[in-house]
């Protein structure tokens, strides 16, 4: 390689570093893709085989599908891990699709409002509670949150008379926020009175020395490592757990956003913001980006956030599944049962 090259490369590489580094969003972006592949496979794998081929012909009216919808050669001659992989690329897509306007959607990842907070009222500015989905919402809206987002989805998804590819990317859309929802970051923010009063933007401005953001710590518990073999390891992982699989189908119950997203900040409350993090905020300093930086965190604390993780992938998944097979249901019925079937509250 001349060195001109090699320069030209170490500079395109620097300034992309810089763009994830000084981009502001408002969260991250959920699960890491290994992680959204986890949720979007235990689905997966608990489907039939004639729900994964609706959900999968379906994919293939995306319209970016070319684009985005790639099969690693290692399992190109395997059709079930093949299937496995575009549900979870599908899952992850509307990360991708931050790079495109037309697609981006960034508000739909997390739910507007307080985890936590600490402080007299008058002195934190906690954002309201956003409203039930308006009457006429389609895909093309920006102002939605996870609540929001997942209701619509559904409905777009339940209409067989809208077109495909519609339906195609309200697909990726469900999928993802089943597990945006289940991430205890995502669910909403730290407002104290002295270190936050606008929000600690869902722990992504509490970093932690010589390491990532809290956010960016809760998005790595589900893997790093994307390539099929990583993606399966970490599924069986979580779907080989009787104990931890009984317990996400109990909570199958629970069908609406609303109540994972309470879950998910009753979680957030006691393993993101534990009180070794809630003990230095009164006295820890901003910089001119808004962060805090913390000391280096427990083993106990890394310890949990992968055990949360994993259980919350569980409940994702499971959940998840339940509503694709109900939908499926809908593709696949003539249209005379269609009033026979019964679909989550929304």
């Amino acid at each position: 390689m001349n060195r001109k090259f090699a320069t030209r490369i170490k500079s395109a590489a620097l300034f992309l570093v810089a763009a994830i580094l000084f981009t502001p969003l408002h969260h991250a972006l959920g699960w890491w893709d290994c992680g959204h592949h986890v949720v979007a496979s235990i689905a997966y794998d608990k489907l039939s085989p004639v729900d994964r081929e609706t959900f999968l012909e379906l994919l293939t009216h995306h319209p970016r599908y070319a684009e985005d919808f790639s099969i690693p050669d290692t399992i190109q001659d395997d059709k079930l891990a093949t299937g496995r992989w575009l549900f979870g690329v599908a899952a992850y897509w509307p990360d991708v699709a931050r790079k495109h306007p037309t697609w981006s959607r960034p508000k739909w990842h997390y739910q507007l409002g307080a985890t936590l907070t600490i402080g007299r009222p008058n002195e934190v500015k906690v954002p309201n509670t956003p409203p039930p989905l308006p009457s006429q919402a389609t895909l093309s809206e920006q102002e939605l949150h996870i609540e929001q987002a997942v209701i619509l989805c559904r409905k777009v998804l339940t209409n067989i008379a809208l077109p495909k590819s519609e339906r195609a990317i309200a697909l990726c859309w469900l999928m993802h926020l089943y597990g945006d929802a289940h991430q205890p970051c995502h669910a909403g923010s730290l407002y104290t009175a002295e270190t936050f009063p606008e929000g600690d933007r869902g722990a992504n401005s509490i970093r932690i020395k010589d390491a990532m953001s809290v956010h960016a710590i809760w998005d790595s518990q589900l893997g790093r490592k994307t390539d099929p073999d990583s993606i399966r390891k970490r599924t069986l992982a979580v779907a080989s757990d009787p104990g931890l699989m009984l317990f996400a189908l109990r909570k199958t119950r629970s069908s609406h956003p609303k109540a994972w997203l309470q879950e998910s900040r009753e979680l957030a409350k006691r393993y993101v913001y534990p009180v070794e993090i809630l003990a230095f905020l009164p006295s820890a300093k901003k910089d001119d980006r808004g962060n805090v930086e913390l000391p280096t965190l427990s083993k106990n604390y890394y310890d949990n956030a992968a055990r949360i993780s994993r259980q919350q992938a569980a409940v994702a998944g499971t959940r998840l599944h339940h509503a694709l097979r109900n939908i499926a249901l809908r593709y696949n019925v003539k249209p005379g049962d269609l009033k026979k079937l019964t679909l989550p509250p929304r």
